[in-house]
């Protein structure tokens, strides 16, 4: 089965990502899925204002001329609602890694309280320059990490959102 508000397969009575139930239409489809539309379109709302996306950073110290992390934090990137069929980019710009072609970013998504963390890989810009990272949720709710720079813009690989 695959689940009309998130599109997750599943076995079943619910959704184990949205927790939206199974329907069965009598008679035909097609007029049964046209006239749950609407409630299809409204869950879907409600559930992804609830899923956060974001990027795990690292803020590094000085510890007797040797770099320590000083501490791991979760930067936003938008909620389900505001990365659906947009981007939505990180108001803060990053240092780029030099002489790395592909970068390693550790993406987190949360709903309902649980959080999963996913290495995603994107190509490298390889221009000099600060670097902004972003995010995408297409219709079909997979996710793409975006990256950019005054000389142009990389993504990863689609991925689901909900793994």
């Amino acid at each position: 089965m695959k689940c009309l508000v998130c599109g997750k397969r599943f076995d079943g009575n619910a959704c184990p990502v949205c927790r939206f139930p199974v329907i069965r239409f009598p008679g035909d489809l097609e007029a049964g899925l046209r006239a749950m539309q609407p409630t299809i379109d409204s869950y879907r709302e409600r559930f992804l204002a609830g899923v956060h996306v974001g990027i795990v950073t690292y803020r590094w110290k000085d510890e007797n001329g040797t770099l320590a992390v000083d501490r791991k934090e979760t930067v936003a990137i938008g909620s389900g609602s505001d990365l659906f069929g947009k981007e939505c980019w990180i108001d803060e710009r990053f240092a780029r890694i030099p002489e790395v072609p592909a970068l390693e970013v550790e993406l987190s998504v949360e709903t309902e309280g649980r959080e999963a963390v996913r290495k995603v890989s994107l190509p490298n810009r390889q221009e000099a320059q600060l670097q902004e990272l972003g995010a995408a949720l297409d219709k079909e709710m997979n996710l793409r990490l975006l990256l950019r720079n005054e000389s142009g813009r990389t993504e990863s690989e689609k991925l689901p959102l909900f793994a």
